[in-house]
């Protein structure tokens, strides 16, 4: 478990910050261009906001290989309810299992995916036209 010298008290400008109209409590203060909130509380180390709410509910942040991810998949909501633990492959693992498409439209199903050995998954349908048009047919 990593400590920071963080607060243990939700600190009120934090607070503002948050906007709880919807079941995913959205950070409008800062926000990255990866789309996730930063937050840099004065005399304190700056950071996600979710890994601060995370921490500041749960009192410390996980050891690598786990990170806090978000059930939600909204990179800045900072719900407690939508901040969970867990190791980085199954974060990335929840991400994609929800896309079921190729950036072209093509079901990635039984039939029409390839998983390489890194886990990735590939459209056979896109593979095959990029292998026509790189052999000039």
């Amino acid at each position: 478990m990593i400590w920071y010298n963080i607060p243990m008290q939700i600190p009120s400008n934090f607070e503002k910050r948050i906007n709880k109209t919807t079941d995913c409590w959205l950070w409008t203060g800062h926000i990255n261009h990866s789309g996730y909130g930063r937050y840099n509380a004065k005399g304190y180390q700056s950071g996600y906001v979710h890994r601060q709410m995370f921490y500041w509910l749960n009192g410390y942040l996980p050891d690598p290989p786990n990170v806090v991810g978000h059930t939600c998949d909204v990179r800045n909501c900072v719900n407690p309810n939508h901040l969970v633990e867990q190791t980085q492959s199954e974060n990335v693992r929840q991400y994609t299992d929800k896309i079921t498409e190729c950036p072209k439209g093509h079901p990635y199903n039984i039939a029409n995916t390839s998983v390489r050995k890194s886990g990735a998954r590939r459209c056979k349908a896109c593979h095959a036209e990029a292998e026509r048009q790189r052999r000039g047919q």
